[in-house]
């Protein structure tokens, strides 16, 4: 009889690990967790999740992990989300912040498959990152994004990431990327994630908001609010982003402080399923204003100052770092051809600081307006 028992569990465990989906069902339905400044978290079945509805991913097996770790600074495990302190979701769901585009108790959780190319994506953008060479192979990036909370007007954004690109130089919809990092677009930074295989034209978008991105993290929400954040000349905090390419399922997984979030499945990419051919890091703002008028937006980038500030006053990023194909994380020395892109000087502005100096490895600061650049604030949306 003891023999029988144990045959029936060796049974019921293996099922339970190769067919997910049948025992999925019993994560508590419409369960969801209250957080701040009227942030709804709702806990979704994991096989339920936006991605399953792109038409590369119908039959797709899900890797609950990558089957390696880069070998970058591991992170404590800490809160970094304000929801978080109010519980996480069950084993066997997924965190999805409620929007306008996802109310699993009132719309179908399917979302199309189509660009969300809002007036926000149309207004001007302006930039100052750095680069590796164009053209070179690789299959991941780290960085240390130093979190403000920059303030900014008339629906413009800020934000800071991590950026990985690949296809063919002067076709423009052949380009596949990957971004990653903080954006404020009202107030407060939440995390995102963008990604596209046509340069935008057909495909990609922020967050879950389209089929794509594979979660596999219970206590961590996408578009969902940060903190605690930096303040002027005083505490300092951080936003650490590792994207990689997994060589054995070939899938770019994503890490935010040290934790697995889920990955991008390769199938959804064209030059990007093999790898990348440029990583940059850094800053970028929208400006409203740039071809309406001569005024220039007071929207900040980083912490609103420049980089000729320092340390604890201008935003930084450090331990910026690529992944060669042998999955090694090296360091992305500013003395190794890379290229620098700040093409609004007087307004955005950026500088590598001294390697080592306040422990920051290899950093650069950038960020701005002075009150000299010409901006006029605007008013919040």
């Amino acid at each position: 009889m003891a023999i029988r028992v144990w045959i029936l569990l060796f049974l019921l465990i293996g099922f339970s690990r190769v067919n997910g989906r049948k025992n999925s069902s019993s994560v508590m339905k419409n369960y969801t967790i209250q957080g701040e400044n009227g942030e709804v978290i709702e806990c979704v079945d994991i096989y339920k999740q936006p991605a399953f509805s792109h038409h590369f991913l119908k039959n797709h097996v899900i890797q609950m992990r990558p089957s390696s770790s880069p070998n970058v600074l591991k992170e404590d495990e800490k809160q970094f989300q304000r929801w978080q302190k109010y519980g996480k979701c069950p084993e066997g769901s997924i965190p999805i912040l409620r929007t306008t585009l996802f109310n699993h108790s009132k719309t179908q959780l399917i979302l199309q498959n189509t660009p969300q190319l809002t007036a926000l994506g149309k207004k001007h953008r302006e930039f100052a990152f750095v680069a590796m060479p164009q053209g070179g192979k690789y299959y991941g990036i780290n960085g240390r994004l130093n979190l403000w909370n920059p303030k900014t007007y008339n629906g413009e954004y800020s934000l800071a990431e991590v950026r990985l690109t690949a296809g063919i130089i002067g076709n423009a919809a052949e380009i596949n990327s990957i971004e990653a990092g903080w954006q404020v677009i009202e107030d407060n930074p939440k995390l995102f994630i963008h990604w596209t295989r046509d340069n935008f034209n057909q495909t990609g978008c922020y967050n879950l908001n389209c089929p794509g991105f594979v979660q596999v993290s219970n206590v961590i929400a996408l578009g969902a609010d940060l903190h605690p954040v930096s303040t002027y000349d005083g505490p300092q905090f951080d936003l650490v982003i590792t994207v990689h390419k997994d060589m054995a399922s070939g899938n770019w997984w994503l890490k935010a402080n040290g934790q697995d979030i889920g990955y991008f499945p390769g199938s959804i990419f064209t030059s990007l399923a093999q790898n990348s051919n440029q990583v940059s890091w850094g800053g970028e703002i929208t400006d409203s204003k740039r071809k309406a008028s001569q005024n220039h937006t007071s929207t900040q980038m980083g912490s609103g100052h420049l980089p000729s500030e320092g340390y604890k006053k201008a935003a930084y990023i450090h331990s910026i770092q690529y992944m060669n194909e042998s999955g090694q994380f090296l360091d992305a020395d500013h003395d190794n051809n890379m290229k620098t892109f700040a093409p609004f000087p007087g307004c955005y502005e950026l500088a590598f600081g001294e390697k080592g100096k306040f422990g920051l490895g290899v950093h650069f600061f950038y960020g701005g307006p002075p009150p000299s650049c010409g901006g006029i604030p605007g008013t919040k949306p």
